[in-house]
């Protein structure tokens, strides 16, 4: 789990993450399973992040305005059994332009 990430995303001055704690939340989510990865990168199912009791449609919604305001990215690659779980990448300029302490790894963890 990488708590710096997660505290980034709470404190993100982003207008999106301000104004819907519903799009907050899930990006908490998916920083939370980044873990240790330099990358940013996450790959939960649906069902992972509904686990929280979000709805389907709510973490969809989310993940398309994450998506639409560039704070998450669709890298294009799938993975699981299936192979169709998104591998989504979080954008951390994004997330928190101008960050303190910015040139190190914001997936360290604390």
């Amino acid at each position: 789990m990488s708590l710096r990430l997660v505290r980034l995303v709470a404190l993100s001055p982003h207008p999106l993450l301000r104004s819907s704690p519903r799009a907050r939340e899930v990006l908490a989510l998916l920083a939370d399973r980044v873990g240790q990865s330099a990358s940013m990168r996450c790959w939960p199912s649906l069902a992972d992040l509904m686990r929280t009791g979000l709805s389907h449609g709510t973490v969809c919604d989310a993940l398309r305005q994450l998506q639409a305001e560039g704070l998450v990215i669709d890298t294009g690659n799938r993975t699981g059994k299936s192979g169709r779980i998104v591998v989504r990448q979080l954008v951390a300029d994004v997330i928190w332009p101008n960050r303190p302490g910015g040139s190190d790894s914001p997936g360290e963890s604390d």
